[in-house]
């Protein structure tokens, strides 16, 4: 059973596993700037660089510049929003015997 998510670039889909503590310090400067405060231009410079960092961490033989060229801004969005859903917090479900005691 493959534990991660899947990103589309490309029209090809590209396995990612769950994002450790490196890859997460690898891309913590690039996640503020990807605010609504930050400039076009900003975000989506940042959004790209975590977008890289995320497949080079899966794909290392894959280079910064296909990577680009594989960035289709109609997946971009939904790649954004995968990397985006894995950094958040998980909430735990409490059973509920354990509620009532």
């Amino acid at each position: 059973m493959f534990e991660g998510f899947q990103i589309t670039m490309g029209g090809e889909n590209y396995n990612i596993k769950p994002l450790n503590f490196k890859i997460l310090r690898q891309i913590s400067p690039y996640i503020p700037q990807t605010s609504l405060d930050s400039n076009a231009e900003t975000r989506i410079d940042a959004i790209a660089r975590i977008i890289i960092a995320v497949m080079q961490h899966n794909y290392p033989e894959m280079s910064e510049d296909v990577i680009l060229e594989k960035m289709y801004a109609s997946e971009v969005v939904a790649a954004f929003s995968a990397i985006s859903e894995e950094l958040a917090p998980k909430k735990k479900t409490i059973p509920q015997e354990v509620m009532s005691q």
